[in-house]
Order: C-alpha cells, then sequence, then structure tokens
C-alpha cells in the first residue's frame, strides 16, 4: 500500500470517529490529556500547602484564577491524578455550585461523603470508639451505650445525632446499614430514625457543618476541597445568594480542620470577592496563583498527545508524522486564533480537523450547540423555577401577577429559613405563598422525614406570618403519621404538589419549552384559584 493509501485510510478513520468530541472540562468527566505547563505555578502551589496541612492540620485557602477557557476545572483532573500517584494521601473533592442558595452545608457534606465513601466514616468512627472504650483483657469492657456517653461528653448538642450515628456504625451490627444511611443523608422514615435513637437529619446547615466538622477532626488524611467557579452562585442567585456560599466556606475554612480549600476562579471577578472578605480573612487567603495559556509548543504538546492516545484507542500503530493529520502551519493559524487559551485552542482544532476532513471550513461557533436530549436535574431551584414560570404564565392569562418576594435562607421577621416566597397579585389585593421544593435524591420513594421538616418550615413561616398559604413539592408515595398530622393541621393553607420522577420530569421539561398544555394547567391553577376564592 502506497503512502498516499495509508493517509487517506487514516483518513477515513478520523471521519468515523474524531479524536476531538469537547473542548469544556467538566467536574464528572476524568481528563485524559495534560499539558503541565500552564499550571506549573498551581502545582507548586498546591504541593507546598497539602505538605503544610499533612503537617500541621490547620486548614488552608488557596485562589487559583484564570479567565474563562484556561484550564480552571482542568486542573481539578490534575490535583485528581496527583492524588491517586501519591498512594491517595489526601482526598480530593469536587464542589460544584449549589443546586440551591439554601442548605450549602448539606452541599459541600454530600459532596464530601459522596466522594471519599466508606472510609471517612470507617476512620473517623474507629477513633472516637477507641478513645471511649475500655477494654479488659482480650475482651471489651463498656456498653455501646456506655460509649455513646461518653463520646457526647466530648461533642454535645448539634454534634450529638452525628456522633452517635458513627459509633453505632462502627459497633451495632443490626443497625450498622441503618446508621449509614442517615450518615449518607437519606431519607429515612420516622420508625427508622427512633429505631436509630436520633432526632434529626443532615438537611440543616448547623447539622451538616458539625458533621464536616468531626470528619475532619477524627480522619488523619486530608481533605482538597475544589470549589469551581467561585463565581457561580452570585451568577445563579444574585448576591444574596452568593454571600451564603462565601459564608458556608469561612466558616469550613475557620473551624474544620485538616482541610485544603482550593477556589478557582474568573480572574475578572476575583478582585471584587475578595473585597468582601473581612481584613482577618484577606490576611490568611494565600496568594492567588494564575494559571497561563498555552505556549506554541504546549500546543503542540497538547496535540501530540491526544493523537497518540487516539492511535492508542484504535490499536494502531501511529503514523511517523506525529502532529498528523495537523501541519506545523494549522498548528501555527490555532496558535494565533486562540492566543494561547486552550479551550480556544481546541475549538479552532475541532474546525480544522472538518476543514481537513472535509474540504471546507466550518465557522467556529461561540457556543456548545444544545442537543435534543437533554439531563434534567431535579434540584429544588430547577423544580421552583419551573413552578413559578408556569405560575406566571399561566396567571396572566387570569389577570393574576406572580412575582418572587423573597428568594433563599432566612426571611426578615422569621426565625425559619425559606426556599423561596411569592406574591400573587390581582385587582389590588395580594397572596404570598412561601414554596419548599426538598432536596430528594429519589422522587419514586417517600420523601420521609425530610419533606416532614420542609413541611414544618413551611407551617412555621404562616405562623410567624410571613407568608399567607403555602406550597410543598413532594415525591408522591409521600406518607408517615408526622407528615400526615402536619398536612392536616395546615389544611387550607397548604397546596401539596405530588410528583414521580416522570411526572415532575415531564413538567420541568414542559414548561422549560414553554409548552403551557393542559397537563400543566392541571398543576398550577389550584394555586391560582386558591389566592383569590
Amino acid at each position: 500500500m502506497s503512502e498516499k493509501d495509508d493517509k487517506n485510510e487514516l483518513l477515513d478513520l478520523l471521519r468515523m470517529d474524531p479524536p476531538f468530541r469537547r473542548y469544556v472540562a467538566r467536574g464528572d468527566i476524568p481528563e485524559e490529556i495534560d499539558v503541565p505547563g500552564p499550571h506549573g505555578d498551581a502545582d507548586m502551589a498546591f504541593i507546598r500547602l497539602i505538605n503544610m496541612v499533612n503537617s500541621d492540620r490547620l486548614s488552608r485557602f488557596q485562589p487559583v484564577l484564570g479567565s474563562a477557557g484556561m484550564g480552571k476545572t482542568h486542573f481539578y483532573w490534575v490535583i485528581k491524578d496527583m492524588e491517586d500517584a501519591d498512594e491517595k494521601k489526601w482526598t480530593t473533592v469536587y464542589i460544584p455550585s449549589p443546586p440551591s442558595p439554601t442548605r450549602i452545608m448539606l452541599h459541600f457534606y454530600t459532596c464530601i461523603v459522596d466522594e471519599a465513601g466508606s472510609w471517612i466514616f470507617d476512620e473517623a468512627s474507629e477513633n472516637i470508639v477507641n478513645r471511649h472504650y475500655e477494654h479488659k483483657g482480650w475482651f471489651r469492657k463498656d456498653s455501646l451505650e456506655d460509649v455513646i456517653r461518653k463520646s457526647l461528653e466530648e461533642y454535645p448538642g448539634v454534634y450529638s445525632d452525628f456522633v452517635k450515628a458513627l459509633i453505632i456504625y462502627k459497633l451495632d451490627k443490626k443497625r450498622s446499614d441503618l446508621a449509614k444511611r442517615w450518615l449518607l443523608a437519606e431519607n429515612l422514615s420516622d420508625d427508622e430514625l427512633t429505631g436509630l435513637g436520633v432526632r434529626s437529619i443532615i438537611d440543616d446547615d448547623d447539622i451538616a457543618f458539625a458533621a464536616i466538622r468531626v470528619l475532619t477532626n477524627e480522619t488523619s488524611r486530608p481533605l482538597v476541597l475544589f470549589i469551581d467557579e467561585l463565581e457561580g452562585p452570585y451568577n445563579m442567585y444574585g448576591p444574596e445568594g452568593e454571600t451564603k456560599f462565601l459564608e458556608a466556606i469561612k466558616k469550613i475554612y475557620n473551624e474544620a480542620k485538616n482541610t485544603l480549600i482550593l477556589a478557582s476562579c474568573l480572574t475578572e471577578i476575583w478582585d471584587r470577592i475578595y473585597s468582601t472578605a473581612d481584613k482577618t480573612i484577606q490576611t490568611r487567603i494565600e496568594q492567588p496563583v494564575k494559571l497561563k495559556p498555552f505556549t506554541l509548543d504546549d500546543l503542540k504538546e497538547f496535540i501530540v498527545k491526544a493523537m497518540e492516545s487516539y492511535w492508542d484507542r484504535q490499536n494502531m500503530v501511529p503514523p511517523d508524522d506525529k502532529l498528523f493529520p495537523f501541519t506545523e502551519e494549522d498548528i501555527s493559524e490555532i496558535y494565533s486564533k486562540s492566543n494561547g487559551n486552550p479551550r480556544e485552542a481546541i475549538r479552532h482544532m475541532i474546525s480544522k480537523l472538518d476543514e481537513i476532513l472535509y474540504g471546507k471550513k466550518e465557522e467556529v461557533k461561540a457556543e456548545i450547540p444544545k442537543t435534543e436530549e437533554y439531563v434534567i436535574k431535579l434540584t429544588p431551584t430547577v423544580i421552583s423555577d419551573a413552578l413559578i414560570k408556569a405560575l406566571k404564565h399561566i396567571g396572566e392569562a387570569k389577570g393574576i401577577n406572580v412575582n418572587i418576594s423573597s428568594f433563599g435562607g432566612k426571611i426578615e421577621r422569621s426565625k425559619t429559613k425559606i426556599d423561596l416566597i411569592i406574591e400573587l397579585n390581582k385587582d389590588g389585593l395580594t397572596k404570598k405563598y412561601c414554596i419548599e421544593a426538598p432536596n430528594i435524591k429519589n422522587w419514586n420513594r417517600s420523601g420521609g422525614v425530610t419533606v416532614f421538616y420542609a413541611a414544618k418550615r413551611l407551617k412555621n413561616a404562616i405562623d410567624e406570618g410571613v407568608a399567607d398559604n403555602a406550597i410543598l413539592i413532594v415525591p408522591e408515595k409521600t406518607s408517615g403519621s408526622k407528615f400526615k398530622a402536619l398536612e392536616e393541621d395546615m389544611s387550607d393553607r397548604l397546596i401539596t404538589l405530588r410528583f414521580n420522577e416522570n411526572t415532575l420530569k415531564n413538567f420541568v421539561k414542559k414548561v422549560t419549552d414553554e409548552i403551557f398544555d393542559e397537563s400543566v394547567q392541571k398543576i398550577v391553577e389550584p394555586i391560582l384559584t386558591s389566592a383569590f376564592r
């Protein structure tokens, strides 16, 4: 076969299975190709700080700055690879923007336990038990109740339920699985909570932070919390949402041990965020490190590594020309157009490859095109946004204006933290509705006590006079005697919307696509009707 035939065969393969499919790094998809030059300074800062945390167990905060596309999320995978290469001397946890401006500590906690797995419960419970479990010869002397009592002297109050669950997880074989479910912040029934002997769930910020503090106190391996897009909460929830997020980070930084916080942030935004910190925090924050753009040699290195990986996946001997199908001229053109921005370089690389393979130059698009299929994440914010959008659209036709009155957190004149309050206005009359969409993992199961606590917050808000009525969005299988009693007590002041996974996704998708058909109207019209009967 001639050299020309070989080249055509390789080009045919590249058409069938392109080597570059995306140019935006994600926290849930590992990055295969790395060029170390642009993040060299950040690497050195990280290694220095993780060694310090390992040595003195004091927490540190390191900002990592870069413009859009400079590799901030990619740096998370760099740290993750370093963790694996260094025999897991730390655990790196990816922290995306929170799905709601409330219960932010729960967001941090669930990210931590999802990434860490059982080892963090095993080591924390082992350390607590060994301090308070006396031995007599070959036998353990203390009973389970003795160990719990002694441990709660060390960890009283808000820490008590978490520590109790840790000890039961360690020592009680019959209840160990139930305790682990509680520790994983799963929804437990009233009977299960009673059987476990705890009164709370890891839902409130105080309980979630107490849990984080116990875990960081009682484990030897540091946690590296990689906060991706520090500016994200501001973009999603405004100044109030950003403040809550930064306060949560500050609390972890000040009070949790053995933690290194890596906060990636747009260079253009950092000065504003830094200015919101108090002087004490400002003096303790590490000097920001900046990610650098690709040099021309970095870009060549990236292409060589990417193509080597591609030919390896195809189980083929790579061409002698390591840059194939690109030329030196192609790479210079890509570098010039991208100004060394890694994301832009990959974007132009894809465009150039299209030109090589299909003989025409594809326009480089400013955004990733939407696909027909997309994943709907049923977060509290997504659900609430869909409900409000539907209420506004359908209410407008009925002469009812719907506006957001308060969004996220503690409401003025109230001790209760509420996700959302909206106002319905018609003919000079105004009715306020507080809304709760609990953070539910599986909408095909009962909401358990998570829903009960959400209903309780709504009732408190009504009793305190900050809202006239309430809307509670729950899984359709939600039951429980406490919840039913509370639902009956609120009677016509509470509207309960019940969904399963499919019906809720359908509702959200239709509203997102601005399809306000009979099924959507059936959900929201009872709310509009109840306001002005």
